[in-house]
């Protein structure tokens, strides 16, 4: 483990900096934005029915051992971490409302269940320490960047952002799990959350503070997919994929990827497919193979249902993809 005055440096590039490390760790950060411990579930059509959600509320969902699982988006900008166990399986669930990331990830280090919690801020993304290391880790890729565990990894997995109507169409058997929001907590969503999960985005001054150098390629809140396969990273501004129809061929480490936005969610996705892209039918996304795209699952020609295959990716702000992956190539029309 590196001394505490000791410059870091991921697996996939960032740089963690003794003067910035002060950030890591904020006193009462935990005691604020207290973690969802998660410890009953509902039917999500029984949910809808009860309209605890409507069509367009927008959720999180992930798989735990095969059962599909859903969060509020509000909520999770509130909580920032989610943690919980169903049929024996351990999760847990991390989003960042400034930077827009949020994934998955099994629990589990050295056969024992690690409890997370928000703790400081890095580089304007939210930071995440475990109760029983007091280890910090940066949820993205799932590495400790400080502490006893500096180095180890989680195996993160992208949450897919889907409206409830989406859930109900694909996912009818899922489940929801909601937590009972205190005075606090509707207050934080009405003076600064809200203003955050818009599109536009909001950097608070303390996050501001925690970022070290930018890369000014692009403007720092801007929106658009990043994805990363191997040691490969790039980065799809959200207007260069609505320039495009909203849907993009590229190559990238040698495979070839569909880069689309969801009609429905506004979302941009990336899928590995060695078809070309024919067009779209309305909200379905339809390639030369015949296969067609629509609410996160590839249809064949007898419309039987089969997942898209996602490489690594994130729904994400510029400076924070490019802060995670300083070498990241800009998808540019024509070529890079």
């Amino acid at each position: 483990m590196a001394s505490k005055n000791t410059l870091y440096v991921t697996e996939s590039g960032m740089a963690v900096k003794p003067i910035r490390a002060v950030f890591l760790k904020i006193l009462g950060v935990d005691f604020i934005f207290k973690t969802f411990n998660v410890r009953a579930y509902q039917k999500f059509q029984d949910a809808f029915a009860q309209g605890l959600v409507d069509a367009d509320t927008k959720l999180m969902l992930f798989e735990v051992g095969g059962q599909s699982v859903t969060l509020l988006q509000t909520q999770m900008a509130y909580h920032h971490v989610a943690q919980g166990q169903l049929n024996g399986n351990a999760w847990a669930a991390f989003l960042c409302v400034c930077c827009n990331m949020g994934t998955t990830v099994t629990p589990i280090i050295n056969e024992q269940i690690h409890h997370f919690r928000v703790t400081g801020i890095y580089n304007g993304m939210s930071i995440m320490s475990d109760d029983e290391s007091k280890s910090v880790w940066e949820h993205i890729t799932g590495e400790c960047i400080k502490g006893p565990l500096q180095g180890t990894r989680l195996e993160t997995r992208p949450a897919q952002y889907l409206t409830a109507a989406q859930v109900l169409e694909t996912t009818p058997d899922a489940l929801i799990a909601i937590s009972k929001p205190s005075l606090f907590a509707h207050l934080s969503h009405f003076l600064l959350l809200r203003h955050m999960l818009n599109s536009k985005g909001y950097m608070p001054g303390l996050f501001r503070l925690s970022m070290t150098k930018k890369d000014d390629r692009l403007a720092e809140l801007e929106l658009g997919l990043g994805v990363w396969i191997g040691g490969y990273a790039r980065y799809y501004p959200m207007q260069t994929i609505n320039a495009n129809d909203n849907a993009i061929l590229d190559t990238l480490n040698q495979h070839q990827i569909l880069v689309y936005i969801d009609p429905a969610t506004q979302v941009p996705t990336a899928h590995i497919s060695p078809s070309q892209i024919q067009g779209w039918d309305n909200d379905v996304l339809v390639l030369e193979s015949g296969e067609r795209i629509h609410n996160g699952y590839v249809l064949n020609g007898d419309s039987k249902k089969t997942p898209i295959e996602r490489p690594n990716q994130q729904f994400t702000r510029w400076y924070a993809f490019s802060y995670m992956f300083p070498t990241c190539e800009i998808y540019a029309e024509g070529g890079l």
